[in-house]
């Protein structure tokens, strides 16, 4: 069971590893996706920003609603994303 647990624990420090890194994938994304059932989410916030008007209001509460769940993992799993991010850091 324990071993079951940390594997389980891993994963889920590497899809909240991919999950904070993709988020800067904005260029890739954008010349990527055609449909906007497709965009990711920086695309889509992106997309409030038009040529006559910035909707400042909706940005902004998109954005926070999705940094939400990305803070509470990284708060869930902070200390095996320090552990492993040291990991490496350290020598023998």
């Amino acid at each position: 069971i324990r071993r079951q647990r940390q594997m389980c624990i891993e994963t889920g420090v590497a899809g909240l590893m991919a999950f904070l890194f993709s988020w800067n994938e904005f260029m890739f994304a954008l010349s990527l996706t055609s449909t906007k059932s497709a965009q990711t989410l920086t695309v889509g916030i992106a997309g409030y920003v038009t040529s006559f008007q910035t909707f400042w209001g909706s940005m902004s509460a998109t954005g926070i609603l999705f940094m939400i769940p990305a803070f509470i993992l990284t708060f869930i799993f902070q200390k095996d994303l320090v552990k492993g991010l040291t990991a490496g850091a350290v020598k023998g």
